[in-house]
């Protein structure tokens, strides 16, 4: 646990990797939440939602998020994901014919993408996309393009602006705040579209068998226990759909790429796996199946303790979020599970941290930290 600087030495802030201090900190969010220019900055790329927004708003969608991936109403969309998989397997397989001793070269990153946007958009929007057949699709580059001007170098000065005084990206003439608003206005038109489409259908069903989230949002949303001025704007609705499509599809679409890319550079490891996945049974992609079948499936898939050592283990090296800030919003005492010493010889057991303090929690950091997982910490485990 350590001080850190932010802007200035004025700026004191404090980074810990301690496991104890980062739970209690993550499990108590309204004590500590995340600083309003984190929350800009998300909410400028994907709109106010799950992700950046705070409070009873924050409480609200939570609730309907639980629900709508809840282990039942997830089963009932294994169909889908199985089937989109299939169909990746198909590309995957046909690339391979007719190629030189049956190899060639697959863009594995770009393929994992739009699977699983197509996945994320038929479970929680209740729309298909058919982003793995059609790599035209409106939407796709949309995204494609948007995640592209992210990685690109921007001017310091004007972004750090942009992100402290949301009003003004209209008005600054970067490559990046310019195609960020183009591209939300496209999400945000596709987005207007299916939430009238899904009131229609709403409105015409006293019970909506549709469970994607979206769905569930809308129907919760129109509910009569909740009073009007606590149901969600057409703009907050908007938002749930971009963050669904942006944040939904890039977090499995990485860590899918990540496993993936671990596998390929340890052979011994991608062999012990296939032996493993061998011992399921499985159906061709033409095969038509049963629910029953499906789900027995995915059980036997879920039960592989190798494939989970795999999968858990990619995620430690490649975390999918990095590392997070917070910031205390009252004085506060954290217990930490290694005592600290101060700059005074004081050897203290909590960390005291003021109303106003950023607290950075560097995740990834942790994953490696060889006080926790050894001195082979930076390296795939597999044994």
């Amino acid at each position: 646990t350590l001080r850190v600087f932010g802007l200035a030495k004025f700026d004191q802030r404090i980074l810990t990797m301690d496991p104890m201090a980062i739970g209690y900190i993550l499990q108590r969010s309204q004590t500590y939440q995340k600083p309003w220019q984190s929350r800009a900055f998300i909410s400028s790329i994907i709109g106010e939602s799950l992700f950046s927004a705070e409070g009873t708003k924050h409480r609200c969608q939570r609730r309907i998020a639980d629900q709508a991936f809840g282990e039942r109403n997830l089963q009932s969309f294994l169909p889908i994901m199985f089937t989109k998989s299939s169909q990746l397997a198909e590309k995957w397989i046909a690339s391979t014919q007719g190629a030189e001793e049956g190899e060639t070269t697959i863009e594995t990153a770009m393929w994992v993408q739009r699977l699983s946007l197509d996945i994320i958009a038929e479970v929680g929007l209740g729309v298909n996309l058919d982003c793995v057949k059609d790599d035209s699709n409106k939407i796709h580059q949309t995204y494609m393009e948007m995640f592209g001007v992210l990685l690109k170098k921007q001017n310091p000065l004007l972004t750090f602006l942009g992100i402290c005084i949301p009003k003004l990206q209209p008005y600054i003439p970067t490559d990046m705040f310019m195609t960020l608003r183009r591209c939300k206005a496209t999400v945000y038109d596709f987005g207007m579209k299916l939430i009238d489409e899904k009131r229609r259908l709403l409105a015409k069903q006293e019970k909506c068998r549709h469970r994607d989230f979206l769905t569930l949002f809308l129907k919760a949303n129109c509910h009569p226990d909740v009073p009007q001025d606590q149901r969600m704007s057409d703009e907050e609705l908007l938002d749930i759909v971009n963050t669904l499509l942006s944040g939904g599809s890039e977090t499995t679409a990485l860590a899918i790429t990540w496993t993936l890319h671990y596998l390929s550079l340890h052979p011994e490891v991608q062999e012990r796996l296939r032996e493993e996945l061998c011992t399921v049974q499985t159906y061709s992609p033409s095969q038509v199946c049963g629910d029953d079948e499906i789900l027995a499936l995915f059980e036997s898939i879920d039960s592989l303790p190798y494939l989970d050592a795999v999968i858990k283990e990619s995620l430690r090296l490649s975390p999918s979020i990095h590392s997070t800030i917070r910031v205390a919003m009252v004085d506060d005492e954290i217990p930490l599970s290694e005592s600290m010493v101060m700059r005074d010889g004081r050897v203290e057991n909590v960390l005291r941290v003021k109303q106003g303090q950023w607290i950075h929690l560097p995740l990834e950091a942790v994953n490696i930290d060889k006080t926790i997982w050894g001195d082979d910490a930076w390296e795939f485990k597999y044994v």
